[in-house]
Order: C-alpha cells, then sequence, then structure tokens
C-alpha cells in the first residue's frame, strides 16, 4: 500500500488490521440547543463502545458556528464559478489590456467540478509562447486562489478537489476547545480521552451534508450545530478536538476512495490497526459511526478500501502559532 504525506507519494505499511464487529451501534438519546447571550449550549446524552450511558454539556461561540455554516462552498456552486470567473477575468486583463489584448471568460459548471474556459485576443506581435505561458500560469493561479477562498483544495494527484483539511482541522481547534475540555474533565487517562471522543462523534446521526447547499462537507462548528455529518465531516471534527487532547501528538486524516477516518501516534495496545508514514507508527480510529469502533478497530469495508489501493494521508499541522511542545518518545 502506498498513501500521499502531505502530497507525497511515500511508502507507507498497513499492520495489525482488525475487522472484528463493533460491540454495538451508537445511539444518541438526547441533543438539546439553546442560544444565549452570545453562545449556543449544547448538550448530548448517548451510550460509549462500553455500553455506559454518558453525557457532554458545552457552549460554543454564535459568531464561531455562523461563520462555520458559512465558510465552506462546494466548488461547483454558483458563488465559486462566479468568484472563479472574476478572478480569472481580473487577472488576465491586467496582464493583457497594456498589449492591446482583450479576453473573454466562462466558467462552466458540472457536479463537483467547475471547467474555466478563456479566449485571449493580442496584436500579431505580441502573440508569443511567453505571453501564452504567462497567460496559463495566470488563470491556474486565479483558479488554486479561488479553490482556497472558499477552504477547497486539489488533492495529491492534482486530479480531485477535496475540502482542505490542512486548513480546516487546525482553524476550528480554538472554536471546538469546548468540546475537548468538556470530554477532558470526564477523566485524565489519554486514551480513556480518545475513546470518549471517538465515541461522542460515532454518536452523532449520520447524514451526507446536502450536495447543493453544503457541496457535501460542513466545518466542524457547523457539523454541531446541525449534529448530523458523514465520514469526512466527522473526521475533521475529532481531529479538531483531538489536538487540544492531545498536544503531544501527530494527528493524520486518511482518505482511501469514498472514505474518510484518523490516524493518530499513540503507542498501540495489541493488535490495533495501524499504519506507519514517514516511519512513525500511528493507531487507526474509525468515527463515522453508528459502530462504535473502538480505538484501533475499524469497519471491513475500511480495510477493503485501504487494502491494494492509494490513499491520500493527510498529516495535519498544529494551528498557527501553537507554542512548539517537545514530543516524548514513545515506544512503538
Amino acid at each position: 500500500m502506498r498513501v500521499r504525506s502531505r502530497g507525497h507519494l511515500v511508502p507507507v505499511l498497513l499492520m495489525g488490521l482488525m475487522l472484528a464487529a463493533p460491540g454495538a451501534d451508537a445511539k444518541q438519546s438526547g441533543f438539546a440547543r439553546q442560544v444565549e447571550k452570545g453562545t449556543i449550549e449544547y448538550s448530548y446524552r448517548f451510550t460509549d463502545a462500553e455500553g455506559r450511558e454518558r453525557a457532554l454539556q458545552f457552549r460554543l461561540s454564535e459568531t464561531a458556528v455562523a461563520r462555520g455554516h458559512r465558510e465552506y462552498r462546494p466548488i461547483d456552486s454558483p458563488e465559486v464559478a462566479n468568484f472563479l470567473k472574476r478572478r480569472v477575468a481580473q487577472s488576465l486583463d491586467a496582464y493583457v489590456k497594456p498589449m492591446g489584448g482583450t479576453t473573454a471568460v466562462t466558467v462552466e459548471r458540472k457536479k463537483g467540478s467547475l471547467s474555466v474556459h478563456y479566449e485571449v485576443k493580442l496584436p500579431p506581435n505580441r502573440a508569443t509562447a511567453a505571453v501564452e505561458a504567462e497567460v496559463e500560469r495566470r488563470a491556474e493561479t486565479a483558479t488554486s486562489e479561488t479553490y482556497a477562498a472558499f477552504f477547497n483544495v486539489r488533492d495529491a494527484a492534482g486530479v480531485e478537489v477535496r475540502p482542505d483539511f490542512e486548513r480546516i482541522v487546525p482553524r476550528a481547534v480554538a472554536d471546538l476547545k469546548p468540546v475537548a475540555e468538556a470530554i477532558a474533565a470526564e477523566t485524565d487517562d489519554e486514551r480513556e480521552r480518545i475513546a470518549l471522543a471517538l465515541a461522542f462523534v460515532q454518536s452523532i446521526p449520520y447524514a451526507v451534508p446536502d450536495r447543493r447547499s453544503q457541496g457535501g462537507f460542513v466545518m466542524p462548528s457547523a457539523f454541531f450545530d446541525l449534529n448530523r455529518g458523514d465520514c469526512d465531516v466527522k473526521s475533521a471534527a475529532l481531529a479538531a478536538i483531538l489536538m487540544s487532547l492531545l498536544p503531544n501528538r501527530s494527528i493524520a486524516l486518511v482518505l482511501p476512495p469514498e472514505h474518510a477516518l484518523l490516524a493518530v501516534d499513540i503507542p498501540s495496545a495489541g493488535d490495533e490497526a495501524k499504519i506507519v508514514v514517514n516511519g512513525r507508527s500511528y493507531v487507526l480510529l474509525e468515527p463515522t459511526g453508528p459502530a462504535l469502533w473502538p480505538i484501533g478497530r475499524v469497519a471491513e469495508e475500511t480495510g477493503r478500501k485501504m487494502s491494494g489501493t492509494t490513499s491520500e494521508t493527510v498529516v495535519l499541522p498544529r494551528p498557527p502559532g501553537e507554542q512548539a511542545q517537545s514530543r516524548r518518545k514513545d515506544p512503538q
């Protein structure tokens, strides 16, 4: 198996893949939402992997939640298409108009993609190979800048466009710190905190965000407000929570075909499912639910997708400005 890490294809070893059936399905037995004085209070009741009834309560900033609802837009939405058309036209006009040239730009929307078409007319003595190359570069730069403006990015292969997890997750850490603090208040043990956070996210109802309005993805703070999400939404939210709970651990988002899960560089407890990225071992976490997969156990379908295929693995950066902490050398 080979996995891309930070946009590069690197050798990865998939170890100890455990596919045993989970003990039970996650169950959310209670959810309440109340707005008060610039915050939104959320109350949850759910069952953990040990079958125990658990409760979590926290407040998120109303501003952060509202921002979470509006920041991400799918690339095939009208907002992104119009933004792309303007950005490409402005960049090309700024370059060719001083040379007596004109531009015409159109953008074609397709499901899950955009196609930008442009025509540049120049005086004969200006139509050189160098000018053509610069026009192409400017159009490509404008396209990448448009994706970035709405938290999208091309995948490591440069083919598909996906949510920009490298920016989304670190940005969400501060917003979701109250969630991490509520979990941390339950136990001081690192693995127990991970297990509780994992079961909590698994218990939130599974649903694919609306394709038209949400592009199949919502930001982590909006996920808790909607109280539903799919594999990549849940993985991003759990990663942001774990960054607060595990300040000395590296966290990776693993993207096999049509799926998402997490990997954390904690010591393995026995025969847990692991991957090795850049020589370091990471234990897998399956946040999707409703199955209550414990730490180091993944669904059979996940195992099939990860075996013999190419997955993109994103080692997530820490939030900007976070103080660097020395990493413990854990036994592998």
